[in-house]
């Protein structure tokens, strides 16, 4: 008998093998906590766009807190079609229609974090 395995058990190695991770996470020995399951990447994906969308906060001179505030008061009701009135770079003409600010003035939420925000100022 030669020093290989049998196909049938090399098979069954391979299918009881952990999936692979990608690079970072591999070269740490850890997948990130907070980590979604899904196919294709998707933790990472979100990881991206996440980044990406900080970064063009910057880019754009908007304060990364407020924007985010501000787009998950909206992003619940806002229109499918207008989805991209909602990106960093459109956001400025955004905030100038009268419909998105009533939209964020009746927006429970972002009136409570903003008075949190009033008597707990950051001492930054």
């Amino acid at each position: 008998m030669s020093g290989r395995w049998p196909a049938s058990l090399r098979r069954e190695a391979a299918a009881r093998r952990e999936p692979e991770r990608p690079p970072a996470a591999a070269a740490l020995g850890c997948v990130p906590r907070f980590a979604a399951r899904g196919s294709g990447g998707s933790a990472w994906q979100g990881r991206t766009v996440f980044v990406s969308l900080l970064a063009s906060c910057g880019l754009h001179k908007l304060e990364p807190w407020t924007y985010l505030r501000d787009l998950f008061c909206l992003l619940p009701g806002w229109p499918k079609r207008r989805v991209l009135d909602l990106a960093p770079a459109y956001w400025k003409k955004t905030l100038q229609d009268e419909k998105t600010q009533q939209r964020l003035a009746d927006n429970p939420f972002r009136s409570a974090v903003i008075t949190l925000d009033r008597l707990h100022p950051d001492d930054t």
